[in-house]
């Protein structure tokens, strides 16, 4: 077995310790790369920050028919699962009950929660 160091990069998340002042230290991880690569790929990278991520109580209807094309839709939400924030994995959790039919207002949220 051969000794790997410290990670610095695991599961998409960047991690980072820091030494800080009376001997404190402190470790940080970031999926700041992941999220900007989602962003890109789906076109998204001029899109504005929002402070939550879902909007309190949102009730998305359920549709008998798919307005847009599913795929997409499956491949925006799919790339949020790795997301390891709690109120990015409760957005997904909302925005996949609608991944078999998904209409023009599921996408417009999933926009409205890659954006942050």
């Amino acid at each position: 077995m051969k000794d790997l160091e410290e990670a610095s990069w695991i599961l998409q998340m960047k991690i980072e310790r820091l030494d800080m002042r009376l001997g404190v230290k402190t470790l940080s991880i970031s999926q700041e790369q992941y999220v900007e690569a989602i962003l890109k790929r789906h076109g998204m990278t001029n899109s504005n920050p929002v402070k939550a991520p879902m909007i309190a109580n949102l009730q998305l209807p359920s549709l008998i028919e798919a307005e847009i094309d599913i795929m997409e839709y499956q491949k925006c939400t799919s790339s949020l699962m790795v997301c390891t924030r709690p109120d990015i994995a409760y957005a997904v959790d909302v925005l996949s009950c609608h991944v078999t039919c998904p209409g023009n207002v599921h996408m417009q949220a999933v926009i409205l929660h890659t954006s942050d």
